[in-house]
């Protein structure tokens, strides 16, 4: 019997690192992964559009240009909206456990024994 048969280990979401518990994409590389992949979108409708053109379909790249008109629209909201997590994230960071004490530094120390 393998250690790979034990339990149920050897075949599942699990085995070889596929996916660790508890472990998921943050909404920022969520938000990267789709912005990349917009843009190699982008890249083929550009090009296509471009040899189009070149082929005299007018109609077909009049489309074309719709389209990577939507697609630069999706691109640049994805990317104010990480914009806006990041600043967030940032807020959090400044409003932690400091933000809880007056600006003076008055409070840092608590006496037990009063």
């Amino acid at each position: 019997m393998s250690i790979h048969s034990i339990g149920g280990f050897g075949a599942g979401p699990y085995a070889a690192g596929a996916l660790t518990p508890g472990a998921g994409p943050s909404t920022g590389s969520q938000n990267e992964a789709k912005i990349k992949e917009l843009e190699k979108k982008l890249e083929h409708l550009t090009e296509e559009k471009k040899r189009a053109e070149e082929n005299h379909e007018a109609e077909k790249a009049q489309k074309l240009a719709q389209e990577i008109q939507k697609v630069k629209q999706q691109i640049e909201q994805l990317k104010q909206k990480e914009k806006k997590e990041e600043e967030k994230e940032r807020e959090k960071g400044q409003n932690g456990q400091d933000s809880q004490l007056p600006p003076d530094g008055t409070g840092q120390y608590v006496n037990t024994w009063a």
